[in-house]
């Protein structure tokens, strides 16, 4: 599984995608809702609204973000498999 700097996930979930960091649960996720302009954190299928993403020094150093996607038939996050 290819892990991402904090720059790449920020990218991506402003474009609405799921994010996550890779030791998060599958069902917790990050993602940018371009139709509320909200950032959202997802677990367990519920979400709360964040009214902005705080990023600590941590986070910005750290290459363990992934990247999803959303499956076209159900709209679940999917995660690249572990040998991708």
């Amino acid at each position: 599984m290819k892990r991402h700097s904090i720059i790449e996930a920020l990218n991506w979930m402003l474009a609405g995608k799921p994010v996550r960091r890779e030791f998060w649960q599958d069902d917790e996720y990050l993602r940018y809702s371009e139709v509320f302009f909200v950032f959202q954190l997802w677990g367990g299928g519920e979400y709360t609204e964040l009214p902005s993403l705080e990023i600590g020094g941590y986070d910005i150093t750290v290459v363990d973000w992934v990247l999803g996607t959303y499956d076209p038939m159900t709209g679940a996050a999917k995660w690249p498999e572990a040998d991708e």
